[in-house]
């Protein structure tokens, strides 16, 4: 297991200690901490911030109300799709008495067939009007839950890129802010691409075997992180000059220790 470890280190482009008196020290790689996941803060429509309900650090939860946009448009929109749905649901009662009484004519032969095709016609119009203007509120309503912006994953939030006032553009104005997750988060470590792989397909060791692997973090200040990490994913950039890409450790972070930046090391727990 010794030899296998040095191999699938030295795979990984741990370092490697180049005396003989230093062959069984611990190999350790350096990592630094980076975000499982990120959410912008954004708005779908242009208009007016009217309030802003975080500020920088705060730790905020899915779901929390974040920006308010002024919606004193939207609301005139909503009200009057509102009013324009009752207005077609009396048209359509309307239609059915008439629709109604005028079947009760036609069977007596009191009224024309072309008044009783009118009648019913009309009828079929209110249904239809009625479901449009159904639609039209579906829409109003979507439009007002534009003004509220709430947070879209739970995690640390950036300082706020406008003010209560500002007038934001969809084009022109770019995020407001951003949340990083940080419970689960990653580590980013680099290695050596084409030993690694070289190393895999001479059965030195599967992939099985690499995600099997734990991984334990030291912090700057040499104290040992409480949780155990796990290799998840390989980055998808390559350096062209150096060969070298990365993999992606992830880290349990309940109580939010590890933020993204953070430089950090790693070795495979256990050796």
């Amino acid at each position: 297991m010794g030899a296998f470890i040095a191999i699938l280190l030295g795979g990984l482009g741990f370092v490697s200690p180049n005396n003989a008196a230093a062959q069984n020290e611990t190999r350790v790689a350096k990592g630094v901490v980076t975000a499982a996941r990120t959410w912008e803060v954004s708005s779908a429509i242009d208009g007016r911030i009217s309030a802003i309900h975080f500020s920088e650090g705060m730790y905020v939860q899915e779901g929390t109300l974040l920006v308010e946009i002024d919606d004193t448009q939207s609301q005139l929109e909503l009200a009057l799709a509102r009013a324009e749905l009752k207005r077609a649901e009396a048209v359509l009662a309307q239609s059915l008495e008439d629709l109604q009484r005028h079947e009760e004519l036609i069977k007596r032969n009191a009224v024309s067939e072309a008044v009783y095709s009118d009648v019913k016609f009309a009828h079929e119009m209110a249904v239809l009007g009625l479901e449009a203007e159904k639609l039209e509120l579906g829409i109003a309503e979507k439009r007002q839950s534009f003004h509220s912006i709430h947070a879209g994953l739970s995690g640390m939030i950036s300082a706020p890129k406008v003010h209560s006032g500002t007038n934001f553009s969809v084009a022109l104005s770019g995020a407001i802010a951003s949340i990083v997750q940080l419970d689960p988060i990653h580590v980013r470590m680099k290695v050596a691409l084409d030993t690694a792989l070289a190393r895999l397909q001479a059965g030195n060791y599967s992939l099985e075997d690499v995600r099997n692997l734990k991984f334990e973090l030291s912090l700057p200040d040499g104290a040992t992180f409480e949780h155990l990490g796990k290799p998840v994913a390989v980055g998808y950039e390559l350096n062209p000059e150096t060969g070298e890409g990365s993999v992606l450790i992830e880290f349990a972070n309940p109580s939010g220790v590890l933020r993204p930046g953070l430089p950090v090391s790693l070795k495979i727990a256990g050796n």
